[in-house]
């Protein structure tokens, strides 16, 4: 279960239920979300507890795996995983390109095989976001700021950075799978 708020909030913007009366709705609020904890409760983890969960993921079923997190470095058990999912189990990445404001995109997102997403400000796409890393790798941009979602024992919160832009755009790819489930990765895209 999430002990940190940081899986409360993607999840929230991602699918929470809609036409409720109350809080927020996700952006495919009828999908059905796979909450897999890679990380601890400080948001830290290996490289290797990312890759498994992507595994554990992919061999699930998950059509969408986002990754609303990113490293500095490669690592050959992520590149592996994502390497897997994409390629035997046919699910389409999506990662936050991380909130260092550089000219260089993190991983998982930097890997060929998944969809990088950078943050824009305040609902301009023009203005990107002053922490938002940036590089070619990078496909995408979402609202990555003062964004509103669910967080833990049922409250709310504001947070910023990739990792929202991220689940913004896995909650738009998941839409599109739910009008044509047969769209591959590079339909999407």
């Amino acid at each position: 279960s999430d002990d940190h708020g940081h899986g409360s909030m993607i999840a929230g913007i991602v699918g929470a239920d809609s036409n409720n009366g109350q809080g927020v709705a996700g952006v495919a609020w009828g999908a059905t979300v796979l909450p897999v904890k890679v990380l601890d409760k400080t948001g830290t983890g290996s490289a290797s507890d990312v890759a498994q969960g992507i595994i554990y993921a992919a061999k699930s079923g998950a059509q969408v795996i986002n990754l609303s997190m990113a490293r500095p470095s490669p690592s050959r058990a992520l590149e592996e995983a994502v390497k897997a999912a994409h390629n035997t189990y046919g699910a389409i990445l999506v990662a936050a390109a991380g909130n260092e404001g550089q000219a260089a995109v993190g991983y998982p997102a930097a890997y060929p095989e998944v969809i990088a997403v950078a943050a824009f400000d305040h609902g301009d796409p023009n203005s990107r976001a002053s922490f938002s890393n940036w590089g070619p790798q990078v496909n995408v941009a979402a609202p990555g700021v003062d964004v509103f979602s669910t967080h833990l024992n049922g409250g709310y919160a504001r947070g910023q950075g990739t990792s929202f832009a991220s689940a913004f755009a896995s909650g738009l790819v998941a839409l599109l799978l739910s009008q044509d489930s047969a769209r591959t990765d590079d339909d999407v895209r």
